[in-house]
C-alpha cells in the first residue's frame, strides 16, 4: 500500500511539472527566441538589410521575421537561434526580400526591434 501511494505522490509531481514546462513554450517567455538587438538596419524598394552582432554562429536562418501587425507593415526580427561561438564579434549583414514576408514596399515599413550602438555591441 506504501508502494501504491509513494508511486502516485511521484506521478502527480512528474505530470505537475511537465505541465509547468509546457507553458514556456511561447516567444515571450522562451529565452532562445528573442527581439534581436540590430547594430543597424536599412530598408530600400524591394529588401530590408540588418545588422547584427556575430559572433561566428549567426546566419540567415538564425533569425525569423514576423508581422505583428499587418495593418501598419509592422516588422519584427526574432534571433531564433542564439550565437554561442566563441569568435570575435564583428557585424554581420542580412537581407530579407519584402515579396517573401509579405510586406508592402508602398507603404513605410516600420521596425519594432530595438537598436544599439557599437560600443554596447562591444564592437570598438
Amino acid at each position: 500500500m506504501k508502494k501504491l501511494i509513494n508511486g502516485s505522490v511521484l506521478c502527480i509531481l512528474l505530470l505537475a511539472g511537465c505541465a509547468g514546462y509546457s507553458d514556456k513554450t511561447s516567444l515571450n517567455e522562451n529565452p532562445s527566441q528573442s527581439l534581436a538587438k540590430l547594430i543597424d538596419y536599412r530598408l530600400d524598394s524591394r529588401f530590408i538589410h540588418i545588422i547584427v552582432l556575430s559572433k561566428g554562429c549567426t546566419f540567415t536562418t538564425s533569425f525569423e521575421l514576423s508581422r505583428p501587425n499587418i495593418n501598419k507593415n509592422e516588422l519584427q526580427i526574432i534571433r531564433k537561434i542564439p550565437d554561442h561561438c566563441q569568435s570575435k564579434p564583428i557585424k554581420m549583414s542580412l537581407t530579407y526580400s519584402f515579396r517573401h514576408l509579405g510586406i508592402d514596399p508602398k507603404q513605410p515599413v516600420v521596425v519594432i526591434n530595438q537598436t544599439i550602438t557599437e560600443k554596447l555591441a562591444k564592437l570598438d
